[in-house]
């Protein structure tokens, strides 16, 4: 394909650039920085970035943007004095040589690391108050065939983005949706969250030309939702997520004298961690000081505003003020990839007691890692896992109890079977999921399909889109009939 002739692909980098000031990853950023590298290496000359308010898009100046990816990444990866402090409490805390969580890094370079991100955002700060206000408008009618690509729902709200979606039949507009929870369940989720969902999944429906879900559960949910509010779904691809390659390689255990076990997880009403710690008393009130221990990994998911009303004293007494749980119990926030490893190698078992998910990545990397896995019967943890897991109902609090008991002792039948089944195991991986995304922009002529010869496409795509007899302004490309009739609901949008 010729330079002239290459689509432009946008990526949403809204929600990554609003993570800045977070120094680990959550799920959501995870992929969207794995998107945003993945198409700077696979299409340097085609991928744009851009970033967007309510009422206008701006594309970022490409050094700027490639720059912050680059500095983003070096910060979530490297450790700091705050990492190497907590790796230090851990050790105490599992009562076991603090070399052992460590890596080294000193906490000098670390500094450095952190003062490099900070002027990393500064200049994307100063680079989007230069950017001109109307340099997407001419991709509207564009000769080549664009696309738009959206992981989260950060710029979902932006009014100036669904019209220039909707006035741009040379764009096709490409979006992830990771679960509709707050739709299904909203009693998990606050108020405002539920009617905020709503509208993002009725504007996905109205400008996507292509919802990518990550797991076949989140399309039954979207199908299901559909019927109900009579939404007209457009093509939707199922791409599982995937581990990353951290996750992949074997590793040896970290030796600990105490059985432990992690639960990684945003502290929030659907996570179910209040039955989880109910559980910890009764352990630690039935086995006393050889009670086994648990690390909650994740941050607090209602620590803005006035508070999460949904969950309650009991959570919140649970965490600060029982005496029972502080010596066995242990809660921590904004771990490095390379800590968060070395604890689940050395877990009797990872747990996720959730009463609902879209879909589950720490469970998979978890079993990526050979460590066992105690989860709730999901439906998109037996897409993940099949029967490998040991599986117990959320509400049954006596039946986590016997199985955490039974998987803390030393040769646990139980916990051996578990690894036995892991060795079929295969981890659905990123970089699947990714050749997914290059299908579809190829289906959707921004990039070529492997071997194939662009004029030989542009001549197809004209067949088929005069035998679709769909008029188009002059000027305006033809497109193949799932571009038509994305176009004709774009008008009918308009109108």
């Amino acid at each position: 394909m010729s330079t002239e002739c290459r689509g432009v692909i946008f990526f949403d980098l809204t929600q990554l650039i609003g993570r800045v000031t977070l120094s680990t990853p959550d799920g959501i950023g995870r992929v969207e920085l794995a998107y945003a590298q993945h198409l700077l290496d696979k299409y340097p000359d085609q991928v744009r970035f851009v970033f967007a308010s309510r009422r206008l898009v701006q594309i970022i100046p490409q050094k700027v943007a490639i720059r912050y990816i680059e500095q983003i990444d070096f910060a979530w990866k490297m450790e700091d004095c705050d990492s190497h402090e907590l790796s230090d409490k851990i050790a105490a805390f599992l009562q076991v040589d603090r070399a052992a969580l460590r890596n080294g890094a000193s906490p000098q370079r670390s500094h450095r690391n952190r003062r490099l991100f900070m002027i990393a955002n500064l200049l994307m700060t100063l680079a989007l108050q230069s950017v001109r206000r109307r340099n997407l408008a001419k991709f509207s009618a564009s000769p080549s065939q664009n696309a738009y690509i959206n992981v989260s729902n950060s710029s979902v709200s932006s009014n100036w983005l669904a019209h220039w979606l909707a006035r741009s039949p040379s764009v096709s507009c490409i979006m992830l949706v990771h679960d509709i929870i707050p739709i299904t369940n909203p009693e998990f989720t606050l108020p405002q969250a539920a009617a905020r969902h709503l509208r993002y999944i009725q504007r996905v429906a109205e400008t996507a030309d292509t919802i990518i879900a990550n797991s076949a559960y989140t399309y039954d949910c979207l199908k299901e939702y559909a019927v109900k509010a009579s939404l007209k779904l457009p093509r939707v691809k199922v791409a599982l997520l995937g581990v990353h390659n951290d996750f992949v390689a074997s590793r040896p255990p970290v030796s600990v004298k105490t059985p432990y076990f992690v639960f990684i997880s945003t502290i929030e009403p659907r996570k179910n961690h209040t039955m989880l710690l109910l559980v910890w008393q009764r352990l630690v009130a039935k086995l006393g000081a050889a009670a086994p221990k648990l690390i909650l990994i994740g941050r607090r998911g209602w620590e803005k505003g006035d508070g999460h009303p949904f969950v309650g004293p009991l959570l919140l007494d649970l965490l600060e003020r029982s005496d029972a749980l502080r010596e066995h119990v242990m809660e921590c926030s904004n771990v490095p990839d390379r800590l968060l490893i070395k604890l689940l190698t050395g877990a009797r078992a990872a747990l996720f007691p959730s009463h609902v998910e879209g879909f589950g990545l720490p469970l998979a990397e978890a079993l990526s890692l050979g460590v066992p896995v105690i989860c709730s019967a999901l439906p998109p943890f037996h897409e993940i896992a099949g029967d490998i897991p040991e599986y117990v109902d959320p509400l049954a609090g006596r039946g986590w109890v016997r199985v955490i008991t039974e998987y803390s002792e030393p040769d646990s039948p139980k916990r051996l079977a578990q690894i036995n089944r892991m060795q079929t195991f295969k981890p659905p991986r990123m970089s699947d999921h990714l050749a997914a995304l290059d299908s579809i922009l190829a289906e959707a002529g921004v990039v070529d399909l492997p071997g194939e010869v662009r004029s030989e496409r542009n001549a197809a795509m004209a067949i088929t889109a005069n035998s679709a007899s769909v008029p188009h302004s002059p000027g305006l490309p033809l497109h193949p009939g799932p571009e038509i009739r994305s176009l004709e609901r774009r008008r009918q949008q308009l109108h």
